[in-house]
């Protein structure tokens, strides 16, 4: 189990916001025991896949509160309630606030358990498959309407498009009831992988 110390050290070091996301990740899902069964999700998840272009305000990671919550309080996090009642957990000084979420397709990590692995200097951590991102990005901005939604929807289409598994992605989004909005991606985004 790292310290508060060695914890900080290793975050302060760390200048780019999509690899202390990735590193911050990597030494939850050891320290905490969870190893595989924490995913980063959200929005964490797409500032991985969009190399930063796009990045959240917190830290998305699903898995057991009762593993992650003990590790938190020992690197100096506390607990902070939004006027909604939801608890998130911050750090100012390292400009970290993490959101504990429950694993659901609205998380971001999906029906499927598709999941990336990314390898860091201090471990594996996994991420929210790259079609359920999209997807939910879809589905937010059919109900909502936000453009910048659809533009991370578009953007994370175009740069991960040699690895999205357009069947799942389609099935998903069937299954989601979007096809008007899968189709204004495809518009915006041009020819998908089988044309």
């Amino acid at each position: 189990m790292r310290s508060k110390a060695e914890f900080d050290e290793i975050l302060k070091a760390i200048r780019d916001p999509t690899s202390r996301i990735e590193t911050f990740g990597a030494l939850l899902a050891k320290d905490s025991g969870l190893g595989p069964r924490l995913v980063l999700a959200g929005g964490s998840a797409i500032s991985i896949y969009s190399h930063g272009r796009f990045t959240s305000g917190d830290v998305d990671v699903v898995g057991e509160k009762g593993r992650i919550v003990p590790v938190l309080k020992r690197w100096g996090f506390a607990p902070a309630e939004d006027p909604d009642g939801r608890v998130y957990w911050t750090r100012a000084d390292l400009e970290l606030v993490i959101d504990i979420l429950h694993r659901s397709p609205s998380s971001g990590s999906g029906r499927s358990g598709r999941l990336r692995t990314i390898i860091t200097d201090y471990g594996p951590v996994r991420a929210s498959a790259i079609e359920d991102l999209i997807v939910r990005r879809l589905v937010f901005w059919s109900r909502d309407g936000k453009a910048a939604l659809l533009d991370q929807a578009v953007a994370l289409f175009i740069e991960n498009r040699e690895e999205i598994d357009i069947p799942y992605l389609e099935g998903e989004v069937r299954w989601e009831k979007i096809d008007a909005a899968y189709q204004e991606l495809q518009r915006l985004a041009g020819p998908n992988l089988r044309e």
